[in-house]
């Protein structure tokens, strides 16, 4: 283990280190997407802020093609077996809390990730990630720091104030950002990659590392990744909810409500809105899933916010009614199989079902067969006692009505 992690930080350092530099022969150094002419404007400004023309660039960001290919190899390849390492260093026990299959069946999720991968590498033990130095070479969100930073100075933005103003945003963002104290969001990654001439190959792994970061630290989010990858590609969803509506059905502001009551991060709550509401997508692809969704009618009944906050909801919830089969557990059967706790449950072609368990403090990830047994006989149980799906409109549509009076 020791072995790896040595050779993963000797291979991590080199590239993206400033004290460190890919030195090649006497050939230009022409960066991704940039022109002869301003190949040239680019050597003129290296040399007046002090870098050295004849001297390559450090990688992964610039060099000629073949070149900018190979750092960027030995960045993914170097920070993914030191995130191996990590994991085995940090889990040694093998709790069992998440659980990506069995012991004789130790099969991955579906369609990993690349931050997927990286953190879920360990399969049938719980992944406890937690926040490290910001170092580049201990920490996802430090790494993506230096690579922007490298881009930006190396894209014609000497200063940060330069970037800044062809972002839009103030320029202690940016020094956060390359210093490793906060991501940027999607909009302005993308735009900072491009203002900075980085495509291809060096835009797919900084893209990589955004995504490893965002969940870096964040050990919740790093435990449910699987799940949400398996909800983006499954041919049968099934919820089941007795507190609140599942977040495939809710509207943005049912959501935010729900984020600021449980205390999350007020400067994550906007991130947090937009990544439920896009995976909402899915029920509008060419080849949607099969939705069965399964409610306590006590759910409708639930202020959440504002009595405008749940007619809105509830309409919302009468519009999807119509592609997605949704059933209410009326309020007078009393006690039933359902009590226990909400249940989703994703299918996909090419692994096994995959179960998504709230918790009070933290959810959990399985594909433990007997586990998902048992649980999808539970889903069953509570369907059959659900009102069937003609009357369950009925219901919520009534409910509409009672929260716009």
């Amino acid at each position: 283990m020791a072995t790896e992690a040595s050779i993963a930080t000797a291979r991590l350092r080199p590239v993206i280190g400033e004290q460190h530099s890919f030195t090649r022969e006497q050939t230009p150094c022409v960066p991704l997407g940039l022109s002869g002419r301003e190949h040239e404007e680019k050597a003129t400004r290296q040399k007046r802020y002090g870098r050295n023309s004849d001297s390559g660039v450090s990688a992964p960001l610039c060099a000629s093609r073949r070149s900018d290919s190979l750092a960027l190899a030995v960045v993914l390849i170097a920070f993914l077996g030191w995130c191996r390492t990590r994991l085995q260093d940090q889990d040694p026990a093998g709790d069992h809390q998440v659980t990506y299959g069995s012991a004789s069946d130790p099969s991955p999720p579906p369609s990993e990730t690349f931050a997927n991968f990286a953190l879920a590498e360990h399969r049938g033990r719980t992944l406890h990630v937690a926040a490290q130095d910001r170092a580049p070479d201990a920490d996802a969100r430090a790494l993506l720091g230096e690579l922007l930073k490298q881009a930006r100075v190396e894209g014609g933005h000497p200063t940060q104030a330069d970037l800044s103003r062809l972002l839009g945003i103030d320029r202690t963002g940016v020094t956060r950002t390359e210093t490793g104290g906060a991501l940027p969001n999607w909009e302005i990654l993308l735009e900072w990659l491009a203002q900075c001439g980085v495509s291809g190959l060096a835009e797919a792994a900084i893209i990589g590392i955004w995504k490893l970061g965002k969940v870096w630290g964040e050990p919740g989010k790093a435990r449910t990744a699987p799940w949400f990858s398996a909800e983006a590609v499954a041919h049968t969803l099934r919820y089941w909810s007795p507190t609140v509506i599942p977040g495939l059905f809710q509207t943005a502001t049912y959501a935010r409500t729900l984020f600021e009551v449980m205390g999350h991060d007020a400067a994550k709550i906007d991130e947090d809105v937009n990544d439920r509401i896009k995976r909402q997508s899915i029920l509008a692809r060419p080849n949607p899933p099969t939705v069965i969704c399964v409610l306590d009618e006590a759910v409708l009944d639930k202020l959440i916010g504002s009595p405008e906050i749940m007619r809105e909801q509830c309409q919302h919830l009468l519009d999807v009614s119509q592609s997605v089969v949704i059933q209410i557990v009326p309020n007078d059967l009393g006690g039933h199989a359902g009590l226990g706790g909400s249940i989703s449950l994703a299918a996909t072609d090419d692994a096994p079902e995959l179960l998504l368990s709230d918790g009070l403090v933290e959810d959990q990830v399985t594909a433990e067969p007997a586990l998902l047994h048992r649980v999808s006989a539970t889903f069953e149980r509570v369907r059959a006692e659900a009102l069937p799906r003609a009357v369950s409109r009925r219901v919520i549509k009534e409910a509409t009505e009672r929260w716009s009076k």
